[in-house]
């Protein structure tokens, strides 16, 4: 199991399990290991790392503490998660409840003692005890705000967790899109389009369905954002992915999905039917991988789809490893897509 939850406290060993998982999931998105190390330790203290544990053990009392952070009243969490199609006791959907409120300006305040806005406090190089007081000050104000034993907890964590065993990038390894085994027949990058004739940029790769139409899955756990007609590429449906930082797009389909807008799908899941709608020379599937829901068809809003597939799934497919350059390359591509390398986006 990827993560534990329920109403009681967890064990050290299912802490382990749970704080791995956030670790993987926040290094992905550009924390510090020593800002999520501070975090862990005030979670530590406040759930025991899990996300589904009540205050007091009251399952269902709205105005007490629920979750990893014990948001206050649970409503506040709740009600969000319900209005946004997510289930509430995922472990995905508390931590971006956390990335929701980075972007959005709240829960967070600034004190005297840790001037540090909450953007701040995610890349930032100060120690994990350091980072774990702040946390107790400007995230969860208890009454009783003395409390150094979440700076240690903080070192544990900052010294006893990788983040390669949790969510995001490089925890959960991704579904092939349709069925395993079908060729990609136009590749990622520059190219002359086959339909118009046009020289532009190709933001995804094409899988030839071969002359028939062929399921189509989602790559990875996710809510579907968009199902309905593209312009010029018949109908489409976007999945905003929980289990790694980014958005895909599958386009070309005759008919919209039978998934709902707001629907939660799981990885592996069928979401619809390959087709040829649209300015199509064959029944295929068009494939993007987006940094952000605003990117796919930019050159700056997506990554090689055909990369992530290699990187996470062993090939695209194709399959084989292509050598050491070829091992090079896809090593390049992980640095990239974890955010390793100190900040440096594509």
């Amino acid at each position: 199991m990827a993560w534990v939850g329920g109403n009681r406290y967890l064990s050290m060993d299912e802490m382990k399990i749970n704080a791995e998982y956030i670790m993987g999931y926040f290094l992905s998105k550009g924390w510090t290991k020593n800002a999520v190390a501070g975090m862990l330790g005030n979670m530590q203290t406040e759930s025991t790392i899990n996300p589904g544990i009540w205050q007091s053990m009251d399952a269902g009392n709205m105005s007490m503490g629920y979750g990893l952070v014990q948001w206050t009243p649970a409503s506040k969490y709740i009600n969000w998660a319900n209005d946004n199609g997510k289930d509430y006791t995922h472990m995905d959907s508390q931590l971006a409840r956390i990335d929701y409120e980075i972007d959005n300006g709240i829960q967070w305040i600034s004190t005297g003692d840790y001037p540090l806005s909450f953007q701040e406090f995610r890349v930032s190089n100060e120690t994990p005890e350091y980072l774990a007081q702040a946390f107790i000050r400007n995230y969860e104000r208890p009454a009783d705000q003395t409390q150094p034993n979440r700076s240690t907890q903080a070192r544990y964590w900052f010294d006893n967790t990788t983040g390669e065993g949790g969510g995001g990038v490089g925890g959960s390894t991704p579904a092939f899109p349709t069925t395993a085994g079908l060729q990609i027949t136009d590749t990622y990058g520059w190219r002359t389009n086959p339909v118009t004739g046009e020289y532009k940029f190709h933001a995804a790769i094409d899988i030839g369905g071969g002359g028939t139409t062929h399921p189509l899955y989602a790559t990875q756990d996710g809510i579907v954002v968009f199902n309905g007609a593209v312009t010029n590429a018949g109908y489409g449906i976007r999945i905003q992915h929980t289990a790694d930082p980014y958005f895909s797009q599958y386009i070309h389909l005759d008919n919209p999905s039978p998934i709902a807008e707001g629907t939660t799908v799981t990885k592996g899941q069928e979401i619809g039917t390959m087709g040829n709608g649209g300015n199509s020379t064959g029944i295929h599937l068009d494939f993007a991988i987006a940094t952000r829901l605003d990117g796919f068809f930019t050159e700056e809003g997506t990554i090689d789809p055909e990369a992530y597939l290699q990187m996470m799934f062993g090939g695209g497919g194709d399959g084989g490893d292509g050598g050491e350059a070829e091992k090079k390359k896809k090593a390049v591509y992980h640095l990239l897509l974890a955010d390793t390398l100190n900040g440096w986006k594509f």
